[in-house]
């Protein structure tokens, strides 16, 4: 799965496993990434009260007898509030980033996903023509055929849909490294069963230091370690929310970072670059984003998911505000005429 790494220690792989720990006895990762950070800001508040109380005595009683076991327990103290302060604030840097510490060890290092196809384009892999209407997104693009060397996917880069149909450039983008199908073949040993749908993935490898699974800002990234409740955050009563794997785009929630990469990879449509007067209007708005009222999203559509033919939809869409303005300035023109 995403984010897993095998231990030596244990003798399996930890899903989104951090570092192995002796001060806790175990490997610290998905399911106990939270009670070790709750662990160390406990731990780090007794050593600085106990710390102080002994200093206040070592004070108090210096003066009367000095004792050497007396100042050396109070630099043991002093050590381990530096200690537990040091990982206390570097632990909560990398969830506030969304890394692990052993991904943040790696992270000039690239990673290689497999970004399932729109069904759209899984058609356009098998031969079959698009139907969606064409976009503006094309106008201008010249025509591409694929670098890749296998000739089965030469109908998903050259032109064999609709004129102007939006020629995909994947395979001309630097992060592009083929693609692969599943089921990779079908078992031949066993009773007949209905054929499992193919399905056709795009290897992708992301630019050096990439996170995909950073959510955009220190607080959702913590909000996944921590909860969504204040008690969740002060007590050990409830594991993390990114251990709930019921998404069935990705094992972990995508950020903005990797809605970007796909743009930049050629398999999404970029967002249209916002104009002039919109922004100076946005930058002069007296209302700030975060005091905004945020959509809540539909299933479906939450952590980076996109339903089936939602980019035909969208094309559909743009089609008919198309048309729509058209018209009007028809009936413009005829007014102006008579």
């Amino acid at each position: 799965p995403d984010r897993a790494h095998h231990n030596q220690d244990v003798g399996r792989c930890t899903l989104k496993m951090d570092h192995f720990c002796p001060w806790v006895g175990g490997v610290v990762g998905e399911r106990s990434l939270k009670f070790f950070l709750q662990f160390l800001f406990y731990s780090m508040i007794l050593s600085t009260y106990l710390t102080a109380l002994m200093a206040f005595f070592v004070h108090e009683t210096l003066h009367r007898n000095a004792n050497v076991h007396f100042c050396v327990a109070l630099g043991l103290g002093g050590f381990f509030v530096l200690f537990t302060l040091g990982m206390v604030i570097t632990t909560v840097q990398y969830a506030g980033f969304g890394w692990t510490t052993i991904e943040q060890a790696g992270r000039g290092n690239s990673i290689h996903l497999a970004v399932l196809l729109p069904p759209e384009l899984q058609a356009a892999l098998n031969g079959s023509a698009p139907t969606a209407p064409p976009s503006a997104f094309s106008r201008g693009h010249d025509q591409f055929t694929s670098e890749i060397d296998d000739p089965s996917h030469s109908s998903y880069f050259s032109n064999t849909g609709t004129k102007n149909w939006p020629l995909r450039r994947a395979s001309r983008s630097e992060y592009w490294r083929g693609t692969i199908t599943y089921p990779l073949s079908l078992p031949t040993d066993r009773p007949p069963l209905p054929a499992p749908q193919p399905r056709t993935f795009a290897i992708l490898e992301t630019p050096p230091g990439m996170n995909p699974w950073d959510l955009g800002s220190t607080s959702r990234n913590l909000t996944s370690v921590f909860g969504t409740k204040l008690h969740h955050w002060v007590l050990p009563v409830r594991h993390s929310p990114c251990c709930d794997h019921s998404s069935d785009v990705s094992f972990y929630p995508l950020g903005p970072q990797f809605e970007d990469f796909l743009a930049d990879a050629g398999l999404v449509q970029p967002l249209p670059p916002r104009s002039a007067g919109k922004e100076s209007y946005a930058r002069g708005s007296t209302f700030s984003e975060k005091r905004r009222r945020k959509r809540r999203l539909e299933r479906g559509w939450q952590h980076g998911e996109r339903p089936d033919g939602w980019w035909m939809e969208k094309e559909e869409r743009r089609r008919r505000k198309e048309e729509r303005r058209r018209a009007r300035e028809e009936g413009r023109d005829g007014d102006v005429i008579l």
